[in-house]
């Protein structure tokens, strides 16, 4: 028992609450909040309640606080809603609603008894539809901008194009410097070429010298001291091929070390295109990510614009707004979407305006005598 007195008490409470926030908003000039709210299928707790009878109902403990002093000032009427439609599609209705909410000192007459009654009428049940086309414009006006990509990511977008571009301006550097190295390398591989061609004409001196062995041991054979000058040249002959060998041995390091230089190169080549291709696949994944935002923005203002013009053709049907009027609001609101427009334009961009790198495509490098096929493709 003790249970439903307290919940039939914060019932009323929350009444009183909504009835005090209605009279206040109606009192501002804000007739619509307090008639979306009265007509609107959930009550001030979130939950659904039926559109077919709703009763309103106030009252206003308003504070008059002469001094230090705060005395309660009673102010309360009742509103009841039984018809089946929504409160803003009953005139007398929204009228008699309106009828209580005026100034102090400001005495109307009662509807009944009112002379321009349809007048009256006519005239409430349009503000009212005017201030609820309103808050249904400053709605959709606030969604518009929330939907609007905002300053930040569009800083975000540029900043990741700058580093991007900063990126590929050291990737051209270091490619710069490794065609360098490449040609240097080239270089090289020519005068390994030329030490090869050194150690055939000291192996064709060595075998022209064994002959000639050869032919001083036949020689020797016959005189004793043809054989010990034979035996001199042979020393002479040794040395000079020991020094011959030594010399081959050095050109071959010097031939190794050129090939395992070349070859690190080619790979930190290699390496360096990778880098680039992928660089570039993330420029083109923005690219296609800010044209798809654009595609979407213009998709949702021909959306606005076809709902935009469906509203006054609505109202020009019903009567409730002039040719002329519209046509000047529409000029006016054609001045504000130029001027917005004119401060919001983003600078376009895109993939053909960044200065990429071109990878050189040479087909083959002469190491050691040898052809070596270059395998970096040019992107």
């Amino acid at each position: 028992m003790t249970s439903r007195i307290s919940n039939s008490r914060d019932s009323d409470r929350v009444q009183t609450r909504t009835g005090v926030a209605n009279a206040e908003c109606i009192r501002s000039g804000d007739v619509s909040n307090a008639l979306t709210e009265s007509s609107s299928p959930r009550g001030s707790d979130g939950r659904d309640r039926p559109p077919k009878k709703a009763k309103t109902s106030g009252s206003d403990h308003r504070l008059v606080v002469p001094g230090d002093a705060a005395v309660a000032k009673q102010f309360h009427w009742q509103f009841s809603h039984l018809k089946d439609c929504p409160i803003t599609e009953d005139p007398d209705s929204v009228a008699n609603l309106v009828g209580h909410f005026k100034p102090d000192g400001c005495l109307l007459p009662s509807l009944r008894n009112m002379t321009e009654r349809e007048a009256y009428v006519e005239m409430v049940v349009a503000h009212a539809k005017a201030m609820e086309a309103n808050n249904e414009f400053a709605a959709t006006l606030e969604k518009r901008l929330q939907d609007v990509p905002r300053s930040g990511e569009l800083n975000e977008i540029k900043k990741v194009v700058r580093e991007l571009k900063l990126g590929l301006k050291m990737a051209q550097d270091r490619e710069r410097a490794n065609d360098v190295q490449l040609a240097a390398a080239e270089k090289l591989g020519n005068q390994a070429a030329t030490l090869e061609a050194r150690l055939r004409v000291v192996s064709n001196k060595r075998r022209s010298a064994l002959e000639q062995v050869s032919i001083l041991y036949v020689a020797a054979s016959r005189n004793d001291k043809e054989i010990e000058s034979i035996g001199s040249e042979i020393k002479r002959l040794s040395k000079e091929l020991e020094a011959i060998k030594r010399e081959g041995r050095e050109d071959a390091e010097k031939i190794e070390a050129l090939t395992e230089d070349w070859k690190r190169v080619h790979l930190e080549n290699k390496a360096l295109e990778s880098q680039i291709v992928a660089q570039r696949a993330r420029i083109a994944a923005l690219e296609v990510e800010w044209a798809s935002k654009k595609n979407e923005t213009s998709a949702e203002i021909r959306l606005l614009e076809v709902v935009a013009n469906i509203d006054p053709l609505i109202e020009l049907k019903d009567g409730g707004l002039t040719v002329d009027a519209e046509l000047s609001r529409l000029k006016e609101m054609e001045r504000d979407c130029a001027d917005l427009l004119a401060s919001a334009t983003v600078p376009d961009w895109s993939i053909y305006k960044l200065d990429l790198p071109q990878v050189s495509d040479d087909p083959v490098y002469q190491v050691g005598g040898s052809s070596v096929p270059d395998d970096s493709a040019s992107s």
